[in-house]
Order: C-alpha cells, then structure tokens, then sequence
C-alpha cells in the first residue's frame, strides 16, 4: 500500500475556499481506478509542499526558489518559481538515468517488457509519483506538468491545497 500527493498549483493566488479536495476529483475517471484506488485531504500542506521542494532539489539544485509569507500551512501566500533552466537540469538529470538505464538493457529484456523496460517507462514519466492539479482542472503527472513549463522565461506558481492518493 503505497501514497503519494496531489499538488494545486496556480498562476494567481488560490484562496483557501478555492482549494481542491477529494470531491473534486471522484468523477476523474483518468485518476480514479487507473492510477487511485482513493484520494484524501488527510495530509499536511507545508510538510508536502517542503518534501516535493526537497525533491526538486535533488534533481534540479537552485533552478527554482520557494517563498511562504506566514504559515504556509494555513496561508495560501507559499509559491514556487520555475527559473530560467529548471526544465534543463531537472530533465538533464532524467535523460542520464535514461541513457544508463537503456545502454545497459538486452534485446530480450527489452522484447519481454522486464522490469527495464519499466524502469524506462517511469524515467520517461513517473506513473506513481507526484501529480499536479492546476487550472486545466485535473491532475497530470508531474512530468508532464514541468514539460509545459516555458523554457526560457521564469514563471510563478502558488500553492492550493494538497492531497494524498493511495495505489
């Protein structure tokens, strides 16, 4: 039994009446029964949001910078600010674990679709890891979020709620 975290990012400032919580996600059947077997509010926001900060570090250093005015636990005033270069070193990163990963498969292995080939797939894009709810209105897969990201230009994201999913 595995969890993991729904992140609502936001362009402009998401009030906390705004926040998501698991009602809005049970009609997403592109969530729901595919990658969720349930969803919850039970999780602390700024322990979540310090954990993927954390995260984003070991893969993208200083590329990116956080900012909470007050208690980001309760003050909807915590955001994210994707830097010049963040897309570079964050997926710089993934395409070496990508390379090693390949270089190193067989034929069969990758034929067979091993527990490489999996490895593949999740460098690629995480299935089971973080997802981002932003204002498309469902979540995406943190990947897929951050491919979005312009390359070239800093952009500010602010934090909403978060939840835990459970697969």
């Amino acid at each position: 039994m595995s969890h993991g975290r729904i992140l609502q990012l936001g362009t402009t400032p998401i009030a906390p009446e705004s926040f998501i919580d698991e009602f809005d996600l049970c009609d997403c059947t592109s969530f729901i029964g595919p990658i969720a077997d349930s969803i919850s509010n039970n999780c602390e926001r700024k322990v979540d949001f310090d954990e993927f900060v954390n995260r984003l570090r070991d893969a993208a250093g200083d590329t990116f910078s956080v900012s909470y005015a007050g208690d980001a636990s309760e003050n909807p005033e915590a955001f994210i600010i994707f830097g010049r270069g963040f897309k570079e070193a964050y997926f710089g990163e993934r395409l070496k674990a990508f390379k090693k990963i390949t270089d190193a498969m067989t034929l069969y292995e990758f034929m067979s679709g091993t527990h490489q080939t999996w490895l593949v797939e999740e460098t690629i894009s995480e299935r089971f890891g973080y997802y981002i709810y932003d204002e498309n209105g469902y979540p995406m897969r943190l990947d897929s979020f951050f491919r979005k990201l312009p390359n070239d230009e800093e952009i500010k994201y602010w934090l909403g709620a978060t939840l835990d999913y459970h697969y």
